[in-house]
């Protein structure tokens, strides 16, 4: 678990500060290959949190982020499958597109700064579990 910790800690850092250079560095659309990159990183992180029990169980923090991912793309599905079934997209939708484009970059380094937490401050022992 350590060695992945570690890992998921620095691929998180290293992709969301790689595609802010990128983004800087291009100025076009591409930029938006960085919030599907580190997302789709994070999901993984999160699917092996979850099936791993790791920092699920005592974790407020982490079990309320994932709840909080998981409603959030439920709610986008939600309204891609209505817009679809009535033809048309629906405004909530369009809305919550666009706010997702700067809470997305809040919510990456949120969980980076969690992972951080877990890894390099809560893993370390004795002291842990001095209290």
């Amino acid at each position: 678990m350590k060695k992945f910790k570690v890992a998921d800690f620095w691929i998180n850092v290293s992709l969301i500060l790689g595609f802010i250079i990128f983004g800087l560095a291009t100025r076009d659309e591409r930029f938006g290959y960085g919030y599907f990159v580190v997302g789709g990183w994070q999901v993984i992180s999160m699917a092996a949190h979850w099936v791993n029990k790791w920092f699920t169980g005592e974790s407020r923090q982490r079990i309320n982020y994932h709840r909080f991912v998981l409603a959030l793309s439920a709610v986008i599905l939600l309204f891609i499958i209505l817009g679809q079934f009535a033809g048309f997209l629906f405004a909530p939708l369009l809305i919550i597109l666009w706010l997702m484009l700067f809470i997305a970059p809040l919510l990456a380094i949120f969980y980076a700064a969690m992972c951080y937490q877990e890894t390099f401050i809560r893993m370390k022992r004795p002291m842990y579990l001095l209290k």
